[in-house]
């Protein structure tokens, strides 16, 4: 934490250590979940859905904000000396209630191309989190923040699949709106960005189809780590004192950038 090294213990919620900083038993968390969709199909060549939804969880297990450790709390539970004097102490906890709201919107439409079948689909998503009820003694402030806003709240794919004879091919667009981090990286908003996926497969002899494609073609990355009090960018490393460059959670596409591959699948 701030080029410091601090140790952080994670304990289950049964130790003396965790119910010393107020853990109770865990229990399963609840959920109740409302949905609402119609399904329009003006020709049989496009069909178009939407579905909105709101889904309420209760007692929702949560990562506990942490606690520092302090002299007075080791001489009042010696087993904290294995954390040490301002090391930090956290456990799991069914403190926190939320609600989902969203819409699913899925259009598709189909017809021929170039002697082939091209299918086509766009899928919007919105999605919006509440924390609706939370207890501060073991939750932070930042915590739900972030549980409101780690999800970016919308979201588009745009795919396209062609098939002729034994070739087919796959192009696949997605769009991330913004997104926010309090916890991790104070205040920070993450930007929206757009990844592409392509693959090209060949089938042979019936049963062997062989693929070439890239995940994230053209090597999209999160927007970088910006510098601040609690995580200053180190001009060495061009990094945070962990070696941080990009959120460490990767937002919603991950912080890999473009993933190459090959692929013989054999179907027998």
């Amino acid at each position: 934490i701030a080029g410091n090294s601090v140790q952080t213990g994670t304990f289950p919620v049964t130790s003396s250590v965790a119910q010393y900083y107020g853990a109770k038993a865990l229990k399963p968390e609840k959920s109740n979940n409302y949905g609402l969709g119609f399904v329009f199909q003006p020709t049989g060549a496009l069909t178009l859905t939407v579905d909105a939804y709101e889904i309420k969880v209760s007692d929702r297990i949560f990562i506990s904000r942490t606690f520092k450790v302090k002299a007075a709390d080791i001489v009042a539970r010696p087993e904290l000396a294995s954390v040490g004097l301002d090391g930090e102490v956290q456990y799991f906890t069914n403190s926190l209630d939320t609600r989902t709201r969203g819409v699913d919107v899925v259009g598709s439409y189909r017809t021929d191309l170039a002697d082939g079948r091209l299918n086509l689909t766009l899928a919007y998503n919105y999605n919006r989190n509440k924390v609706t009820k939370f207890d501060a003694a073991a939750i932070g402030p930042s915590q739900v923040m972030d549980a409101e806003n780690l999800a970016p709240h919308h979201r588009l794919n745009l795919q396209a699949n062609w098939k002729r004879d034994a070739w087919t091919l796959n192009a696949a667009g997605h769009y991330y709106s913004k997104w926010r981090v309090e916890s991790d990286y104070p205040g920070q908003v993450f930007g929206s960005k757009v990844t592409f996926d392509l693959d090209a497969s060949y089938t042979f002899a019936e049963n062997y189809t062989f693929t070439v494609g890239a995940n994230n073609v053209f090597n999209t990355y999160p927007d970088k780590i910006a510098a601040s009090s609690s995580n200053p960018i180190f001009t060495l490393t061009n990094s945070t004192a962990d070696g941080q460059i990009y959120p460490r959670n990767g937002g919603p596409f991950g912080a890999n950038g473009a993933f190459w591959y090959a692929r013989m699948k054999v179907k027998y």
